[in-house]
């Protein structure tokens, strides 16, 4: 069998053991001039689309392909540093905030706690933010890094004072247009291709962004966050990583972005494989950068090996307590790695 069609039988036999209804996973080696990208699919289709034009929630890829981008491309213009306090921006957070950064945010190391079900108590935007605000701080501030969905809610509003205006725009006008991205953006954008493209998540929900706090905000008239909401296919994801090894970010912000912070293995927006069997498997070289995304999906770039591998699902469909995926994934991508080799 060829690492070809191993890589196909993986997906078949994924699709049958209902790990998610849908999958599309794309490559690219970049030591290759041409025909450097595949792209294989398996599963359920949506309409007339082509299972690789499928559209997908792309949950936490939100951080690292939205947030993160345009805080790197607001740092490498000169609009902010990584070193400037949030409270310079949002000056509501208060004095517990004072040694926080926006590199604190990028990289887990606010000392905020992971989360909070906002979407439970709050009946306004306005309440949102204020409660969000007032969340306190469970750790020294850089002593360790703790993921947190409320860092990039904070990290998404300070950018929105930085660019003046809404954070959906701001990513789309500066990062994606600016680079020649098609098919990212934010889930609001994409109501005309409900039906059509997009793929459901749970309880059949079509275009509207499956994370709870994300879709309360949304619900009540209050834009986005800065965590979650980002739909997009899988070459749109290829097509963004290959904007960021091109350069068109400067070669000191994009080693900022991708070199781990101190007291960490994560960096500023993006994590690294960690554990015994990291999601990304056994064949990625140390000097990898990535990040998951709760409903199913995942991006890792090794930036030794000049590869990146993304990974597309919609395993919320089948409920979010189907964890199948845990396993699924690092065999998945040691398939696509010796595809490479």
């Amino acid at each position: 069998m060829t690492t070809d069609a191993r890589v196909e039988a993986c997906l078949r036999e994924a699709v049958r053991d209902e790990v998610a209804p849908t999958i599309v996973v794309g490559c690219v080696d970049f030591r290759l001039r041409h025909g450097n990208r595949h792209v294989w699919t398996a599963g359920e289709s949506r309409g007339k689309a082509t299972q690789r034009q499928a559209v997908f929630d792309l949950a936490s890829l939100t951080k690292p392909l939205a947030t993160a981008l345009l805080a790197a491309v607001f740092v490498d213009r000169g609009f902010v540093k990584a070193q400037t306090p949030v409270v310079a921006l949002l000056p509501q957070l208060g004095v517990q905030y004072q040694e926080v950064t926006i590199e604190h945010l990028l990289a887990h190391q606010a000392g905020l706690p992971a989360w909070k079900p906002f979407f439970e108590t709050t009946q306004n935007p306005e309440a949102f933010w204020k409660e969000l605000f007032l969340t306190p701080l469970e750790r020294p501030v850089g002593e360790s890094s703790v993921y947190s969905d409320l860092s990039f809610m904070i990290l998404g509003r300070a950018l929105e004072v930085v660019g003046g205006g809404p954070l959906d725009a701001l990513v789309r006008e500066h990062v994606y247009q600016s680079w020649g991205v098609r098919d990212l953006c934010f889930d609001r954008q994409f109501r005309k291709a409900v039906g059509t493209r997009v793929v459901p998540t749970e309880n059949g929900l079509l275009g509207i962004v499956h994370d709870d706090n994300a879709r309360r905000l949304g619900e009540m008239g209050g834009g986005v966050l800065g965590h979650a909401g980002l739909f997009g296919t899988a070459d749109a994801v290829l097509d963004t990583v290959e904007c960021l090894m091109s350069h068109r970010l400067s070669a000191s912000v994009l080693n900022w972005m991708w070199t781990p912070v101190k007291n960490s293995a994560r960096t500023p927006g993006w994590d690294t494989p960690t554990g015994d069997r990291p999601s990304s498997g056994s064949l990625f070289s140390k000097r990898t950068v990535g990040h998951l995304g709760y409903t199913g999906t995942s991006l890792w770039i090794d930036l030794d090996r000049l590869a990146a591998v993304v990974v597309l699902t919609n395993r919320v469909a089948f409920g979010r307590e189907n964890k199948k995926i845990q396993d699924f994934r690092p065999t998945l991508h040691d398939r696509v790695m010796e595809f490479l080799s």
